[in-house]
């Protein structure tokens, strides 16, 4: 399906812990500090991995903006990636608790891909609206499932 309206997707809750994360990253660094090749792993209180954060680079920008190249997060369920999504750059915004790309977007799952070409993602509210060139392809309506 491809179509310019603007998508409101919701439904990637373990997105929420990345706002810690680079919160952390964020107060831990100066304006203008560059961080490469990052990994960052988040676990529950039990120990089984909730979702990693990858990039190449993230510089601090200002005290409430953390620009972010080819970001990629993998969320997990049961141990194994369920989601990944993909963006050659994006934003995290601190006060805002946000990450928004108008570099582009995927994210892909076993019953899905969605493209879009912005992203502003609201992390406390664990929804996002994709604007421009949406592509949703339904790939495996089975891998579907309630939570």
């Amino acid at each position: 399906m491809r179509c310019d309206k603007t998508w409101v997707f919701s439904g990637l809750a373990a997105l929420v812990v990345a706002a810690p994360v680079l919160l952390r990253a964020q107060s831990d660094f100066a304006i203008g500090s560059i961080i490469k090749s990052f990994q960052l792993p988040q676990r529950d209180a039990e120990g089984n991995m909730k979702l990693q954060i990858f990039g190449d680079q993230a510089t601090v920008i200002t005290p409430n903006r953390i620009k972010i190249e080819k970001l990629r997060i993998e969320v997990y369920k049961a141990g194994q990636p369920e989601i990944e999504m993909r963006s050659p750059e994006c934003d995290y915004w601190k006060l805002e608790s946000r990450l928004t790309s108008s570099k582009g977007v995927v994210v892909q799952h076993a019953a899905f891909k969605l493209k879009a070409d912005k992203m502003d993602w609201e992390l406390n509210g664990n929804k996002g609206l994709f604007q421009g060139g949406v592509q949703l392809t339904v790939q495996k309506k089975e891998a579907i499932t309630s939570p």
